[in-house]
Protein backbone atom coordinates (compact mmCIF):
# COMPACT_ATOMS: atom_id res chain seq x y z
CA UNK A 1 0.00 0.00 0.00
CA UNK A 2 2.68 2.39 0.82
CA UNK A 3 4.21 1.41 -2.35
CA UNK A 4 1.12 2.90 -4.03
CA UNK A 5 0.75 5.90 -2.04
CA UNK A 6 4.20 6.90 -2.98
CA UNK A 7 3.21 6.49 -6.87
CA UNK A 8 -0.33 8.27 -6.59
CA UNK A 9 2.15 11.15 -4.61
CA UNK A 10 4.22 11.22 -7.67
CA UNK A 11 1.63 11.18 -10.36
CA UNK A 12 0.33 14.30 -8.73
CA UNK A 13 3.36 16.07 -8.37
CA UNK A 14 4.08 15.89 -12.37
CA UNK A 15 0.06 16.42 -13.41
CA UNK A 16 1.01 19.79 -11.11
CA UNK A 17 3.88 20.53 -12.76
CA UNK A 18 2.80 20.06 -16.21
CA UNK A 19 -0.42 22.50 -15.63
CA UNK A 20 2.51 24.91 -14.27
CA UNK A 21 4.63 24.61 -17.65
CA UNK A 22 1.77 25.24 -19.64
CA UNK A 23 0.93 28.08 -17.42
CA UNK A 24 4.04 29.30 -17.83
CA UNK A 25 4.70 28.76 -21.64
CA UNK A 26 1.24 30.19 -23.05
CA UNK A 27 1.37 33.63 -20.64
CA UNK A 28 4.46 34.10 -23.07
CA UNK A 29 1.92 33.75 -25.94
CA UNK A 30 -0.38 36.72 -24.49
CA UNK A 31 -0.96 39.44 -26.90
CA UNK A 32 1.87 42.57 -26.91
CA UNK A 33 2.43 46.28 -28.42
CA UNK A 34 4.06 44.99 -31.71
CA UNK A 35 6.62 47.40 -33.25
CA UNK A 36 4.86 47.46 -36.39
CA UNK A 37 0.60 48.78 -36.26
CA UNK A 38 -1.51 47.67 -38.75
CA UNK A 39 -2.02 49.24 -42.10
CA UNK A 40 -5.01 51.59 -41.14
CA UNK A 41 -4.84 53.64 -37.72
CA UNK A 42 -8.11 53.75 -35.93
CA UNK A 43 -7.87 57.17 -35.48
CA UNK A 44 -6.63 60.45 -37.64
CA UNK A 45 -7.21 63.53 -35.71
CA UNK A 46 -5.90 66.43 -33.49
CA UNK A 47 -5.08 66.44 -29.77
CA UNK A 48 -7.20 69.18 -28.30
CA UNK A 49 -6.12 68.07 -24.67
CA UNK A 50 -3.45 66.54 -22.34
CA UNK A 51 -4.10 65.06 -19.26
CA UNK A 52 -0.64 63.68 -17.35
CA UNK A 53 -1.62 61.07 -14.28
CA UNK A 54 0.28 61.42 -11.37
CA UNK A 55 -0.18 58.13 -9.91
CA UNK A 56 2.04 56.66 -13.01
CA UNK A 57 -0.23 53.84 -13.82
CA UNK A 58 -0.28 55.18 -17.35
CA UNK A 59 1.86 58.61 -18.55
CA UNK A 60 -1.21 60.10 -19.33
CA UNK A 61 -3.76 60.89 -21.83
CA UNK A 62 -4.84 62.76 -24.68
CA UNK A 63 -8.12 63.54 -26.35
CA UNK A 64 -8.12 63.57 -29.97
CA UNK A 65 -10.72 65.33 -32.11
CA UNK A 66 -11.27 62.53 -34.69
CA UNK A 67 -11.08 63.89 -38.41
CA UNK A 68 -12.19 60.31 -40.03
CA UNK A 69 -15.35 59.94 -40.73
CA UNK A 70 -16.30 60.45 -37.26
CA UNK A 71 -20.15 60.25 -38.35
CA UNK A 72 -19.54 56.26 -38.58
CA UNK A 73 -17.30 56.47 -34.58
CA UNK A 74 -16.01 58.40 -31.95
CA UNK A 75 -15.97 62.31 -32.57
CA UNK A 76 -14.14 62.44 -29.49
CA UNK A 77 -11.84 59.69 -28.05
CA UNK A 78 -9.84 59.86 -24.69
CA UNK A 79 -6.15 57.59 -25.01
CA UNK A 80 -4.64 56.12 -22.42
CA UNK A 81 -0.51 56.47 -22.92
CA UNK A 82 1.69 54.05 -20.99
CA UNK A 83 5.01 52.95 -21.19
CA UNK A 84 4.05 50.22 -24.07
CA UNK A 85 2.81 52.67 -26.12
CA UNK A 86 4.85 52.97 -29.21
CA UNK A 87 5.03 57.21 -30.40
CA UNK A 88 6.97 57.91 -33.59
CA UNK A 89 7.52 61.41 -34.83
CA UNK A 90 7.22 61.93 -38.41
CA UNK A 91 8.15 65.89 -38.31
CA UNK A 92 11.54 64.77 -38.77
CA UNK A 93 12.83 62.06 -41.40
CA UNK A 94 13.60 59.45 -40.66
CA UNK A 95 11.41 59.81 -37.89
CA UNK A 96 12.02 58.96 -34.13
CA UNK A 97 10.90 57.40 -31.86
CA UNK A 98 9.22 59.59 -28.74
CA UNK A 99 7.84 59.60 -25.84
CA UNK A 100 4.85 61.27 -23.73
CA UNK A 101 5.99 64.69 -23.87
CA UNK A 102 6.37 64.76 -27.16
CA UNK A 103 2.99 64.96 -27.45
CA UNK A 104 1.34 68.73 -27.49
CA UNK A 105 -1.80 69.91 -28.39
CA UNK A 106 -2.51 71.05 -31.55
CA UNK A 107 -0.72 68.00 -32.81
CA UNK A 108 -1.99 65.68 -36.29
CA UNK A 109 -1.49 62.33 -35.27
CA UNK A 110 -2.63 58.79 -36.41
CA UNK A 111 -3.37 56.64 -33.59
CA UNK A 112 -3.95 52.49 -33.36
CA UNK A 113 -5.89 51.66 -30.30
CA UNK A 114 -6.18 48.01 -28.70
CA UNK A 115 -10.17 48.05 -29.53
CA UNK A 116 -11.20 48.03 -26.12
CA UNK A 117 -13.16 51.28 -25.31
CA UNK A 118 -15.24 52.59 -22.14
CA UNK A 119 -18.24 53.73 -23.08
CA UNK A 120 -18.22 57.27 -21.75
CA UNK A 121 -18.45 60.71 -23.59
CA UNK A 122 -16.11 60.48 -24.79
CA UNK A 123 -14.93 57.32 -25.05
CA UNK A 124 -12.05 56.09 -23.38
CA UNK A 125 -9.47 53.35 -24.57
CA UNK A 126 -6.32 52.49 -24.85
CA UNK A 127 -3.38 53.74 -27.19
CA UNK A 128 -0.52 51.24 -28.99
CA UNK A 129 1.01 53.42 -31.49
CA UNK A 130 0.86 56.73 -31.94
CA UNK A 131 2.26 58.82 -34.82
CA UNK A 132 2.25 62.48 -34.79
CA UNK A 133 2.03 63.86 -38.37
CA UNK A 134 2.23 67.46 -37.78
CA UNK A 135 2.06 70.53 -35.40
Amino acid sequence: MKQRASFNHLVDVFLLACVFFVLLFTAGCAPSHSPQPRDEADFLGEIIQISENPHQTTEGKILVENHDEPEEGFDLVWLFVDGDTVIMDYRVEPPQSGNFRDLAIGQKVNVWTDDIFLLTYPPQGGAIHIHILED
